[in-house]
């Protein structure tokens, strides 16, 4: 197979499997979400925290680190994928006892059930760590691209299935099962990876400096990102849980589906560069301004519409998702960049001043969740949530752009200004629209996404930003 090396090829190919997937995931959710109760998703939303945080021991950074290490040879990779295995089963044995205290803590024994179903999904995205890195390393994105989409159609089929015999949350998790199996199996047959029954640890000793801190930063991140569903679900409830991890997840499309396209393939591409800082500034900021472009509009479209979206989504039963949605929406801007910063950091090698950063904006995550979890209310909660991921954006930012990349933080807020003037002008635009009263929920959606959409367009042609999403576009295609 064909190595891809360019970053706007590879982002094309995974944008491509991305924005398909995203069409099966949307028709799926959909579906889902006129099956199952909030309280259904609340149920899940609770045992996945936990499940995802054991497997942040899992990868421990082993798999980032492979990707940049380039001196490592077949056997080391082997060495480090058995010991992924071994790590993997201790670790599925230690969720399944951890899921009975769990259940208590709830107060409902379904979580020991369904800690013990979610610990296969834990052990196949544990194992599938080394495979999924090698493939981003070897730049096999294509490869990456269909599995993306098959293993989507699968799970998501199964789960379909199983909602409508009336399984309810064990739907969704059959589907995480499945689709955790799945990749791995893909992965695994599409990598040439020997496993030793003793493995050598010197083989991971030659990542782990590097590894040991981007692990200690998504430990970090990791409370940052789910202390929220953890206090919403024990404090508040699960159906308040199930609206509002209903409402962050929608949040999160927009991110994942235009972001996630990109930064798969940074720090594969850009660990190529590592001692060139200025070259990795000049590549980055370009994919920059093209996430900080569009997540303008996602922002603004999603506060302004956020009712009509949730309608046709998901349905009425879901209507007090829609507060969420609209306070949640105001940080996608910010996110959508902000998402890209990892990237960058693991590409840099420089993964100690990235768990700085985290040691400084994660306890403000923190304080921002516990107040909202104080006021008892999740509409309060999303706006806290926002902020802080405002506060998230400013951070890191200093430390990569000025500390790690040595480059003018004015210049770099210089460039924003043609964004903040778009948000305002739609905002605007927006406001008077809203006037206009629609009793057809998909027209005023339509209404509402042509009006956006249509000064988006004259906005960035009139500061010229336009530029910057025209360089995704093939040369040939430009004439």
């Amino acid at each position: 197979m064909r190595e891809v090396t360019s970053i706007k090829t590879a982002t094309l190919l995974n944008a491509a499997a991305k924005y398909t997937n995203v069409i099966f995931n949307l028709l799926a959710t959909s579906i889902l979400a006129r099956i199952l109760s909030p309280e259904d998703y609340g149920v899940v939303a609770v045992v996945t925290v936990f499940s995802t945080f054991f497997l942040l021991f899992a990868d421990i950074g082993l798999g980032s680190g492979i990707i940049q290490n380039k001196d490592l040879n077949d056997d080391d990779i082997s060495n480090i994928f058995s010991f992924t295995i071994y790590l993997g089963l201790a670790l599925m044995v230690l969720f399944i006892l951890c899921s009975y205290p769990i259940s208590l803590w709830y107060g409902d024994s379904v979580y020991f059930t369904l800690g013990v179903c979610l610990s296969f999904s834990l052990f196949f995205n544990a194992i599938n760590m080394i495979p999924n890195a090698l493939l981003q390393k070897e730049k096999q994105f294509v490869v990456i691209a269909i599995r993306t989409v098959v293993v989507a159609l699968i799970s998501y089929g199964v789960a379909i299935a199983l909602a409508l015999l009336g399984w309810r949350y064990y739907a969704l998790v059959f589907q995480s099962i499945v689709s955790a199996f799945l990749a791995f199996a893909w992965n695994y047959r599409s990598v040439k990876l020997r496993i030793h029954l003793r493995f050598n640890y010197n083989s991971i000793k030659k990542i782990l400096n590097y590894s040991i801190f981007n692990f200690a930063y998504e430990v970090l991140n990791y409370f940052g990102r789910n202390l929220d569903n953890l206090l919403t679900g024990k404090f508040i409830g699960k159906v308040a849980l199930g609206y509002y991890n209903k409402a962050y997840n929608l949040m999160l499309y927009p991110v994942s589906y235009l972001t996630y396209a990109i930064t798969p393939v940074l720090h594969p591409i850009l660990s190529d560069y590592q001692n060139e800082r200025k070259t990795i500034y000049d590549k980055y900021i370009r994919i920059f301004k093209v996430l900080s472009l569009l997540g303008t509009f996602f922002s603004v479209y999603c506060y302004f519409a956020a009712e009509e979206v949730i309608l046709i989504l998901y349905g009425r039963q879901w209507q007090s998702a829609i507060p969420c949605v609209r306070a949640l929406s105001i940080s996608i801007w910010f996110q959508m960049t902000a998402a890209s910063c990892t990237s960058v950091f693991k590409s840099l090698g420089d993964s100690k001043t990235r768990f700085y950063s985290g040691v400084i904006y994660v306890p403000i995550q923190i304080v921002c969740i516990v107040i909202g979890i104080i006021v008892g209310n999740i509409e309060i909660l999303s706006i806290f949530v926002a902020v802080s991921f405002i506060v998230r954006f400013v951070i890191e930012y200093y430390f990569l752009i000025r500390r790690c990349l040595h480059e003018s933080l004015v210049k770099f807020y210089r460039d924003l200004l043609p964004e903040l003037s778009m948000v305002l002008v739609m905002s605007v635009i927006m406001i008077l629209i809203k006037r206009i009263d629609v009793d057809h929920v998909i027209i005023s959606a339509l209404i509402k996404g042509l009006a956006c959409g249509i000064t988006y367009l004259i906005m960035l042609f009139l500061t010229g930003q336009y530029r910057y999403l025209l360089s995704l576009v093939p040369k040939k295609w430009r004439k």
